[in-house]
């Protein structure tokens, strides 16, 4: 580096820029999982209704969630926390800004409603990482 570009501060320009990139990138992952909560939810809701729809038959909901998995590439078990969020979490359009995937799968994992309630709050409360939130599940797990 050139003396000049030392003295006009090119060091100090370097690292805000660096800043604003660490930002931009950190603001689009967020967007990025923020619509993946949201379009997860919507496919949770939609086969909730189809399996309403025909809720008389027996293993339709079993038989649908397998034929959706290999038509979709989704496993079984995600397809599952799928429909789970969307009925454990019937406001997740509002918590979702907070929370990702990540984060519900975890969440999931607990069976009492009251402290999934809790946690959940906590965790966006108080913008928990996913490790956070999985932490605080397993210790609650352990407790029962």
């Amino acid at each position: 580096m050139t003396k000049e570009l030392a003295a006009l501060g090119y060091k100090e320009l370097l690292q805000d820029l660096r800043s604003l990139l660490t930002k931009a990138k950190y603001q689009a992952y967020k967007a990025v999982d923020n619509l993946l909560v949201q379009t997860y939810w919507q496919m949770g809701e939609k086969i909730t209704r189809e399996e309403l729809k025909f809720q008389n038959r027996a293993d339709y909901g079993k038989q649908l969630i397998e034929k959706l998995a290999v038509d979709l590439g989704f496993s079984r078990p995600v397809l599952y926390k799928i429909v789970q969020l969307c009925k454990i979490y019937p406001n997740v359009l509002t918590l979702s800004r907070q929370l990702s995937w990540s984060h519900y799968r975890e969440l999931l994992s607990l069976n009492d409603s009251r402290e999934r309630e809790e946690v959940t709050q906590q965790a966006a409360d108080q913008s928990w990482t996913r490790d956070q939130v999985r932490e605080e599940v397993r210790r609650r797990q352990r407790r029962t």
